[in-house]
């Protein structure tokens, strides 16, 4: 391993470190744990509408209506 390559590893090692504590903040905090649970719910529902116009597409239960 090269001087570089040991460098990205440290400064990705420190990042997943950072984003693991703000997480472990947030979850503490009782306004934080409100945003994650929140965001959570959001892009699941999300997903879960994206999921279906794509099977209504796929199937082509558009055209039907």
């Amino acid at each position: 391993m090269g001087k570089d390559q040991v460098k990205i590893i440290v400064i990705n090692y420190n990042k997943m470190k950072l984003l693991k504590n703000f997480k472990l903040e947030l979850q503490n905090n009782k306004y934080g744990r409100y945003l994650l649970f929140g965001s959570f719910a959001f892009f699941f529902i999300k997903g879960l509408i994206w999921l279906g116009f794509f099977i209504a597409v796929g199937l082509g239960i558009t055209n039907s209506f």
